[in-house]
Protein backbone atom coordinates (compact mmCIF):
# COMPACT_ATOMS: atom_id res chain seq x y z
CA UNK A 1 0.00 0.00 0.00
CA UNK A 2 1.21 3.28 -0.76
CA UNK A 3 -0.03 6.39 0.76
CA UNK A 4 0.45 10.36 0.14
CA UNK A 5 0.24 13.02 2.53
CA UNK A 6 2.21 15.92 4.42
CA UNK A 7 3.52 15.22 7.84
CA UNK A 8 3.09 17.40 10.60
CA UNK A 9 5.42 18.14 13.54
CA UNK A 10 4.53 19.24 16.78
CA UNK A 11 6.09 19.42 19.93
CA UNK A 12 4.33 20.89 22.74
CA UNK A 13 4.01 20.47 26.80
CA UNK A 14 0.82 20.45 26.28
CA UNK A 15 0.35 17.70 23.71
CA UNK A 16 3.15 15.67 25.57
CA UNK A 17 0.84 15.92 28.67
CA UNK A 18 -2.39 14.49 26.99
CA UNK A 19 0.25 11.38 25.23
CA UNK A 20 1.33 10.19 28.59
CA UNK A 21 -2.17 10.88 30.03
CA UNK A 22 -2.70 8.27 28.19
CA UNK A 23 -0.93 5.42 30.14
CA UNK A 24 -0.24 7.34 33.62
CA UNK A 25 -2.35 9.30 36.22
CA UNK A 26 -2.08 11.14 39.39
CA UNK A 27 1.51 11.27 40.88
CA UNK A 28 3.30 8.93 37.66
CA UNK A 29 2.21 11.51 35.62
CA UNK A 30 3.44 14.11 37.09
CA UNK A 31 7.19 11.72 37.32
CA UNK A 32 6.93 10.76 34.04
CA UNK A 33 6.41 14.31 33.00
CA UNK A 34 9.20 15.92 34.96
CA UNK A 35 11.58 13.12 34.16
CA UNK A 36 10.71 13.32 30.21
CA UNK A 37 11.87 17.45 30.96
CA UNK A 38 15.01 16.90 32.27
CA UNK A 39 16.53 13.38 30.54
CA UNK A 40 14.99 13.28 27.07
CA UNK A 41 14.76 17.06 25.62
CA UNK A 42 12.08 17.96 23.15
CA UNK A 43 9.13 15.89 22.46
CA UNK A 44 8.19 15.41 19.64
CA UNK A 45 5.00 14.10 17.73
CA UNK A 46 4.79 13.45 14.21
CA UNK A 47 0.76 13.38 12.44
CA UNK A 48 0.33 12.25 9.44
CA UNK A 49 -2.51 13.56 7.17
CA UNK A 50 -3.42 10.97 4.33
CA UNK A 51 -4.60 12.45 0.63
CA UNK A 52 -4.19 9.42 -1.35
CA UNK A 53 -3.96 5.72 -1.02
CA UNK A 54 -3.45 3.40 -3.46
CA UNK A 55 -3.44 -0.39 -2.77
CA UNK A 56 -4.22 -3.82 -4.28
CA UNK A 57 -6.55 -6.22 -3.04
CA UNK A 58 -4.67 -9.76 -2.98
CA UNK A 59 -7.24 -11.98 -1.43
CA UNK A 60 -8.25 -13.14 -4.48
Amino acid sequence: MRIGGALFRTATVQEARAIASRHRSGDALEAYLQFAADHLGEEERFTFRPTRYRFADLTR
